[in-house]
Formats: structure tokens, C-alpha cells, sequence
């Protein structure tokens, strides 16, 4: 047997297995790091485990700035949109207490104060049924844009939430004190009864439409509670041109029931906001 061709071939293998342990070395950047003796070598081989544990060490100690900050960059989003997350759903669920809260007052009207009248002339033209469109969609909407446009949400949100709470209150308290002193004078659609009076107490000393005052100042509330300018915007704007219109149909037909007496009241009061509109 040739014993010196096999001490040959063990070198050649010894030869590889060390270029392999330094390519491995270079590849995860390990400084001074050398490869554990070959078993057939004399002395203790080097615990492969804690090589291991070294060099990931090592190489997770040399992450580059840049992926760091991206990594920090995640995780803030991460938290900012959890954090987001919650804040809408509070909003949501409080606008859908403020909301549940107007159309039963409304519905409550609809059924116990609608025109049965049968001397009365009504001329509604078809305000109440857009009215009831307009602040459907118009509260849609301004869910919607809270929700999907964060870049326009308001600071100072529990602030807001507690005021657009008391001013929905308000505008709700003022809407009501309006329909008693009416009386058998209100009803949700626009008719003229013939023994119709001009009515100047209570809110109706300030303003000849006190009622839709209050539903203008609760909308105003309940927009303040979504938090975002955008939403509040979108939800106050389209309702107030509907009640604009409403206005100009009660005015008018009013005005052709009650001649001078309701032209002079006009003259005196304003719309919605005493010495202002």
C-alpha cells in the first residue's frame, strides 16, 4: 500500500476544508475568526455552536444605518396607525350615539307633528323629502372623509368631542323650545293654516327661524365630534344650502298668508343669528 499517496490525499482534503472555513469567515464579515481544527489534527476542536453564535453576532452588530432607520421608520408607522385606529373608532362610535340621537327626535316629529290638516295649504315643494336626503348623504359623507383622510383630522380631539357634545345638546334644546312655543303652528312640512299667526315669543323675539337655528348648531356639534376639518366641512356645508332653501319657501309662502304683519316681523328679526344672518 501506498501510504504516501494517501498522506497526500488527506492534505489536499485538509487544504479545502480550510479555504471553505475562510470563504465562510469573509461572507459573514468575522474579523480574526479562524476555522475549528480538523478532526484528524492533534488538539480540542473549537465548538462550531459558539463560532456560530459569534459570528451572528458580529454581523448583526454591523447593520447599516439606513435599514435601522427604516426599521425605526415601520415600527412608529405601526404604532401611529394603531394609535389612529383607536382614535377613529372612538370618534365613530360617538357620532353614531350623536346621530342615532337626531333622527329619533326627527322620526318622534315626523309621527306626532305632521300636516293633517284639511283647511290648511300646503306648499312644501318637496323641501322635508330633500332636507331628509341631504342630511343623510351629508352624514355619510363626513364619516367617510374622517375616516379616509387623516391629514385633515383637527388637534385637541377629546377638546372638540366635549364641545361638539354640548353644542349638539344645545342646538337639539333650542330646536325643541321653538317647536312648543309654536304649538299647533308646527308641523314638519310647510302648510298654511287660515287662522295662521305671526308668532314673537320666545326664540321668535330673536330670530324667525329658531328651530332650524338648533338643527344648524347641533350639525355644527356633531361635525366638531368627527375631528377633521374636512368631515366637518363636508357635513355642515350641503345641509345649511338645503335649509337655505327651506327658508325661502317658508318666507314666501308665509309672506303671501300674512301680508304686512309677517313683512314687518321680517323686518325686524333675522334668520338664524340675531344682528348677524
Amino acid at each position: 500500500m501506498d501510504y504516501g499517496f494517501i498522506q497526500r490525499i488527506e492534505l489536499v482534503k485538509l487544504r479545502a476544508n480550510c479555504r471553505w472555513w475562510m470563504r465562510v469567515c469573509r461572507f459573514n464579515n468575522v474579523e480574526g475568526a479562524f476555522a475549528p481544527r480538523h478532526p484528524h489534527r492533534k488538539g480540542k476542536a473549537r465548538d462550531v455552536s459558539t463560532f456560530h453564535d459569534v459570528t451572528n453576532k458580529r454581523r448583526d452588530a454591523k447593520v447599516p444605518p439606513t435599514l435601522e432607520r427604516a426599521r425605526i421608520s415601520r415600527s412608529r408607522k405601526g404604532f401611529d396607525q394603531s394609535v389612529a385606529n383607536e382614535q377613529t373608532s372612538g370618534l365613530m362610535s360617538l357620532s353614531l350615539q350623536l346621530g342615532l340621537a337626531y333622527f329619533a327626535s326627527e322620526v318622534l316629529l315626523t309621527m306626532t307633528r305632521r300636516s293633517r290638516s284639511r283647511t290648511g295649504t300646503r306648499q312644501d315643494r318637496s323641501t322635508l323629502g330633500v332636507l331628509w336626503i341631504v342630511i343623510m348623504a351629508s352624514i355619510t359623507m363626513g364619516v367617510y372623509v374622517a375616516g379616509r383622510w387623516p391629514a385633515a383630522r383637527l388637534p385637541y380631539g377629546q377638546l372638540l368631542a366635549v364641545v361638539g357634545v354640548v353644542l349638539f345638546v344645545a342646538g337639539l334644546a333650542l330646536r325643541w323650545w321653538a317647536i312648543i312655543t309654536l304649538g299647533r303652528f308646527f308641523t314638519v312640512d310647510v302648510v298654511i293654516e287660515k287662522d295662521h299667526e305671526v308668532v314673537e315669543r320666545g326664540p321668535f323675539r330673536l330670530v324667525r327661524h329658531p328651530s332650524y337655528t338648533g338643527v344648524l348648531l347641533a350639525f355644527v356639534g356633531y361635525g366638531l365630534t368627527l375631528r377633521n376639518w374636512a368631515a366637518l366641512l363636508v357635513t355642515i356645508v350641503p345641509i345649511f344650502a338645503a335649509f337655505i332653501r327651506r327658508m325661502n319657501v317658508e318666507e314666501e309662502a308665509l309672506s303671501q298668508a300674512l301680508g304686512a304683519r309677517y313683512a314687518n316681523y321680517m323686518g325686524r328679526t333675522k334668520r338664524l343669528v340675531p344682528f348677524v344672518y
